[in-house]
């Protein structure tokens, strides 16, 4: 896993990376869904490609994970006189995370939450148990239910794990699902689990991948993201393509989330990110997040 300790101002730039590709790759993912034509099957690529004259414009989910970034910037208390990740480079540091005062009016339905709750997970050394309750508390004040709460706080914790592995390299399977598992408690969720490292080297073809993860839309966005971030977690065209093809229409940015927050953003295909509209304003958002560090001790 990445040493974010060692080294601030190189881990500082492969942080920046990490974070940009989060947020980036949810913006483009987000885009090739709205731009999808209605009837496609998965070996239709270029319908789920964008044409050299087609701009990719975000919608609504990628918008809540800036709101939701922006309000983490905006919050942050004062410069860090000693950067602890960044070295001679100013940066921000969060003593709390003021959530109680994010702005939630107009955002998606409280099932929701986990699909735009990802900037939680990129907060470099807050411990994996305060971002799984960061997210639950989040999803709570849009009205999400436990199980979607316990899904937010699945994807948080996943994204923090996916930003801490190296590029190029496999995830940790077995250590990525037994982490997600000690911070959820829901039933339907610890199945799914169980469900996705059981499909976990199987070929993406298999005709009861879907059917084995079925029940509510929520748990299958979640197992399907995992399921396809850990099969292509270097390939970021099967992985959205796959995912868009979901009965659960999140598992899209969510899967876009794990995968950028492993591969960086040069794990973004060039064409996508020159044909995002508004991409200036992601790489904005992202570059100020990953200026922030916070108190805790590093990740467990």
């Amino acid at each position: 896993m990445t040493d974010l300790s060692s080294n601030p101002t190189a881990a500082w730039q492969r942080w920046r990376h990490r974070v940009g590709g989060c947020l980036l790759m949810i913006a483009c993912a987000e885009g090739l869904q709205r731009g999808m034509t209605a009837s496609v099957s998965v070996e239709d690529t270029d319908r789920f490609m964008p044409s050299p004259t087609r701009e990719l414009e975000y919608g609504p989910v990628t918008g809540h994970t800036l709101s939701l970034a922006v309000h983490l910037i905006r919050r942050s208390t004062y410069p860090v006189t000693r950067p602890l990740l960044t070295g001679r480079r100013p940066s921000h540091r969060i003593d709390a995370l003021h959530l109680d005062d994010l702005d939630v009016t107009g955002f998606t339905t409280p099932g929701a939450a986990a699909a735009w709750i990802s900037p939680l997970g990129l907060l470099p050394r807050l411990p994996l148990s305060e971002v799984a309750e960061a997210a639950r508390r989040t999803a709570a004040r849009c009205g999400a239910d436990h199980t979607a709460q316990d899904i937010a706080a699945a994807q948080a914790v996943a994204v923090a794990v996916a930003a801490l592995q190296e590029p190029g390299r496999p995830p940790h399977v077995d250590h990525l699902i037994a982490t997600i598992a000690a911070h959820t408690d829901t039933v339907p969720l610890r199945r799914a689990l169980q469900t996705v490292r059981a499909l976990v080297g199987r070929p993406l073809n298999s005709e009861d991948n879907v059917a084995e993860m079925a029940g509510e839309p929520a748990v299958m966005a979640f197992a399907v993201a995992l399921r396809l971030y850990l099969t292509c977690y270097r390939e970021p065209h099967p992985a959205l393509r796959r995912a868009m093809l979901a009965p659960a229409s999140d598992a899209t940015v969510m899967t876009a989330a794990l995968l950028g927050a492993h591969g960086g953003d040069d794990l973004v295909p060039a064409e996508w990110g020159a044909r995002l509209r508004s991409s200036l304003r992601v790489w904005s958002v992202a570059g100020e997040l990953a200026e922030l560090v916070t108190h805790a001790a590093p990740q467990r």
